[in-house]
């Protein structure tokens, strides 16, 4: 059981329970999808720069690479937009028109970044195509639009 402090700001942080520690997904995550998440800030701000877009959840970003990052992005794909907080994330090559750089580190891999497709969801901020569809709630998600039913 914790014990409580006078205050929030007097507690101390709890212990790292080793048990509930798993180095595979430390590893996978500070040396594999934190460079990737870099590569992709870095496309972000040269579009940002130029203008295209205002912030990052105006961007949609696609990546395209081969071998074990390949395969751990596809593992992830679902969470990738919120890995990188951005709007949307496609796994393969950008199409032409997106800003594109080429990144060697964690291992070869092409990062693209163009305007995300859709509308801006009143309750996420993410730009979506799927705004809108829910006559009920026109202003938002179909993601958001779930949430908020159940």
């Amino acid at each position: 059981m914790l014990f409580r402090s006078a205050s929030v700001h007097l507690a101390k942080f709890p212990e790292r329970q080793e048990t509930f520690y798993d180095n595979d997904v430390m590893s996978r995550w500070d040396d594999q999808l934190m460079p990737i998440r870099t590569s992709v800030l870095k496309v972000l701000e040269t579009v940002r720069a130029k203008e295209t877009i205002g912030n990052a959840l105006e961007a949609k970003v696609y990546i395209a690479a081969n071998g074990d990052i390949g395969k751990l992005l596809t593992a992830y794909e679902p969470r990738l937009a919120d890995i990188f907080i951005v709007s949307q994330v496609e796994l393969g090559q950008p199409p032409s028109g997106a800003e594109i750089m080429e990144f060697e580190t964690p291992s070869p891999h092409t990062v693209g970044v163009i305007r995300a497709e859709g509308k801006k969801c009143g309750r996420c901020w993410k730009w979506l195509p799927s705004v809108g569809q829910d006559p009920k709630h026109p202003e938002i998600c179909q993601h958001c639009t779930e949430s908020l039913v159940s």
